[in-house]
Order: C-alpha cells, then sequence, then structure tokens
C-alpha cells in the first residue's frame, strides 16, 4: 500500500522582542500565585522553553498562545528590547479572537490548569449567548458558594465532564431552560450558604452536583413541568436539612441515588 504524501503544519523558530508580543484577551485569567511562582523559577533558571505565538496583527504585535504565565512573570525582569525564543504559528489569523481562542484552547486541553470557569470566561467574550449568562452566574453564585461545577451542571445537566461547555459546542434552549436552571441555582445558593455559616462545610458542592443532574433527568422526564419540579426541589431542600440535622447525609453516588429516588417518588 503506498501512502499518499501528508504535508504537515510546521511552525518556525525566531526571536521576538519581548515588546512585540501580547497576552489574549481569550486566554485565562492570570492566576497570580502561579506567575508568583514561576518568577522565581524563571529568574534562577531562565527561560527553557519557546513561547508559542501567531504572526503578527494588524497592530504589529505577535499574540500569545502558549505559556502566558510565563510571559507575565519575567514582564519586571526584562525590557523590550529583549529577545525571547518563540515558536510562531503562522496559519492562525491573529486578528480572529475565535481563531486564537480555540487553538489556546487546544494547547490546554490535556493540561490540569485549564479549569471549566476557565472556557466558560473564554467562550463568553466570542460566542456569547449562554456562556454570557453562565459567566454571570459564575460571579453571581460563587460568592454564595456554589462551585463552577455545581453551576455549569445547573445548565448542562451534566454532573462531571462537561465537554461541550469546554468545546463551546453546548446548545442551551433559554425560552425552555431558564426558568429551571434559575430557580436551580437560588434554591441550592441558598441552602449552601444557610447550611455552611461560619467554618461549618456541611453541604458540599460534589452532593449539590450530583442532585443537579438528577433534578435536571427528572424535568426531562416531566416534560418541563415547572410546578411539579419547584414542589421537587421543595421538598428535596427540606430533606437536605433534615439530613444535615441527623448527621446523615448521603455522601457517594449511590447513596445520593438512592435518597434521591425516594424523594422523586413522593413529588
Amino acid at each position: 500500500m503506498i501512502r499518499q504524501p501528508f504535508k504537515l503544519k510546521v511552525g518556525k523558530q525566531l526571536n521576538v522582542r519581548y515588546g512585540d508580543i501580547d497576552p489574549s484577551e481569550m486566554n485565562r485569567v492570570e492566576i497570580k500565585s502561579h506567575t508568583n511562582n514561576l518568577t522565581e523559577s524563571y529568574v534562577d533558571d531562565g527561560i527553557c522553553r519557546t513561547y508559542t505565538i501567531t504572526k503578527k496583527n494588524k497592530d504589529g504585535k505577535h499574540i500569545l498562545l502558549d505559556a502566558t504565565h510565563g510571559y507575565l512573570c519575567i514582564e519586571n525582569h526584562v525590557d523590550d528590547d529583549t529577545l525571547i525564543p518563540c515558536y510562531i504559528l503562522d496559519w492562525i489569523d491573529p486578528d480572529n479572537k475565535t481563531e486564537v481562542k480555540k487553538m489556546i484552547m487546544k494547547l490546554n486541553i490535556n493540561r490540569k490548569n485549564w479549569r471549566i470557569g476557565d472556557y466558560i470566561k473564554s467562550h463568553a467574550k466570542d460566542i456569547r449567548g449562554v456562556f454570557s449568562l453562565m459567566a454571570q452566574s459564575l460571579k453571581d453564585y460563587k460568592k454564595r458558594g456554589l462551585s463552577d461545577g455545581v453551576i455549569v451542571t445547573c445548565y448542562d445537566k451534566q454532573s462531571r465532564s462537561h465537554q461541550e461547555v469546554r468545546s463551546g459546542d453546548f446548545i442551551y434552549d433559554e425560552g425552555t431552560m431558564k426558568p429551571f436552571t434559575d430557580k436551580l441555582l437560588k434554591s441550592l445558593a441558598e441552602i449552601t450558604t444557610e447550611s455552611n455559616v461560619g467554618s461549618k462545610k456541611r453541604l458540599p458542592n460534589n452532593f449539590n452536583r450530583e442532585i443537579a443532574e438528577r433534578v435536571w433527568e427528572t424535568v426531562d422526564g416531566w416534560n418541563y413541568d415547572y410546578d411539579r419540579f419547584v414542589k421537587l426541589l421543595d421538598n428535596i431542600i427540606m430533606q437536605i436539612r433534615i439530613s444535615i440535622s441527623n448527621n446523615n447525609l448521603p455522601g457517594n453516588c449511590d447513596a445520593v441515588d438512592d435518597w434521591y429516588k425516594n424523594i422523586a417518588k413522593q413529588s
């Protein structure tokens, strides 16, 4: 069998002025502690890897696709004319935010440093739509005790991978689903705040995430009967209070499933 010739896309190595490189607004928000830790390493050991960048954009800047924290950690230790070893992906359009974002995510997809909230905030800048709603919910409900995972589950009905949210392919019927999402977020936030007052952490987010997924399964089966959903949610909140009071809130997936099914049957 004769293999057809295949031409790989190959970038080029080039030393680029530090001042000619710009981080992308499509990247995740800087984590200051990570930058601070890297500064010590870079100052002591030097730059040990290239920076992945685009060709120049319309403003004459190369957009940084990878090693953003590595770029930021040396800004007080170099000047604009310092030459930085770079790998240029010249097939990426630096003025196309979505194209830049997709490459940033590809370069980070198998790394643990991008969390689900980072994907949402980035998608909200170009896709907008449901991702803007989710980004606002992150702002509103994280301060009320809900984790990113719980908040996203209240939108996409999945308690784990959130793959379609990560990829930007998530489709959300706002007209049908948003009233349920809003009520679910509000109710879980209220009981979490109530249960975890002070230093007490009696209602873990992994429990909330499991409950949110199961509620959505039930709502789908009920053909989005909102009144029935509200009754179910009220019963869940009441039983959470009772279980916490009796110190028998279920702690694993199977126990949560049994606990939830008993409530759903009565709703």
